[in-house]
C-alpha cells in the first residue's frame, strides 16, 4: 500500500509499508512448525527415557507428547502476533535520492547494481511480492541490520510482502534511473 507522506520539508517522494495478510502468515509458517514439533519430539523422548523408572525403563507417553503438543499449541500464536507487530512497525520511505528503513537505516540508490521483483506461490495468491536491491554496502553492520525492518545484506536490501510490487518496481526504478544518470 503506497502512502503520500506527511512529513514537512523532508521531500518524500512516497512511503511503503509490507501488507500483513493472516491465512498467508498461516500457511508460510507450516514448515517451521513441522520443524519446532519433530525437534520438541525428540525433546519428550528425551525426557520419557531420562524420568522412567529404572528396572523397566518404559517411556510415558505423557513425556513423550507433551513438549510437541505445547510448541504445537504455542508456536503458531506466538509467531503470528510477533510477524503482525513487526509489520505494524515497518516502513520504507522513499526520498530523491535515497530509501530509509524504519530503523533510520539510509541506503542510496547510486550504490544500486540491479533491482528485482519475485513472488512466490502465496505471494501471487495475496498480491504481494519481494523486492531486492543489489548494492555493494560500505560500512555494512550486521548487528544494526538485523533487527526486522527490511532485510539488509551486505548484498543488499530485501523489501517483503509489498503491496502491487509491480507498480512499486516502477516507481523506485524511476527514483534509481534519475540518480544514476
Amino acid at each position: 500500500m503506497t502512502m503520500p507522506d506527511g512529513a514537512a520539508g523532508q521531500n518524500t517522494e512516497f512511503t511503503l509499508r509490507p501488507a500483513f495478510v493472516g491465512w498467508a502468515t498461516v500457511l508460510g509458517q507450516i514448515p517451521y512448525h513441522i520443524v519446532l514439533a519433530v525437534l520438541a519430539l525428540n525433546l519428550g523422548a528425551f525426557l520419557g527415557a531420562a524420568m522412567s523408572e529404572p528396572p523397566d525403563r518404559t517411556i510415558s507417553y505423557a513425556y513423550f507428547l507433551a513438549p510437541p503438543a505445547a510448541v504445537l499449541a504455542v508456536s503458531p500464536f506466538l509467531l503470528f502476533h510477533a510477524k503482525r507487530r513487526r509489520y505494524r512497525q515497518k516502513e520504507y520511505r522513499f526520498f530523491r535520492d535515497r530509501l530509509q528503513l524504519g530503523n533510520g537505516y539510509v541506503f542510496y540508490y547510486r550504490n544500486v547494481e540491479l533491482l528485482t521483483m519475485s513472488r512466490g506461490l502465496l505471494g501471487w495468491i495475496s498480491g504481494l511480492g519481494t523486492l531486492r536491491f543489489k548494492a555493494n554496502i560500505e560500512g555494512f553492520d550486521p548487528l544494526f541490520a538485523a533487527n526486522g525492518f527490511g532485510i539488509v545484506t551486505k548484498n543488499g536490501i530485501v523489501l517483503k510482502d509489498i503491496p502491487d510490487p509491480e507498480q512499486s518496481l516502477i516507481r523506485i526504478q524511476a527514483l534509481i534511473d534519475v540518480q544514476q544518470r
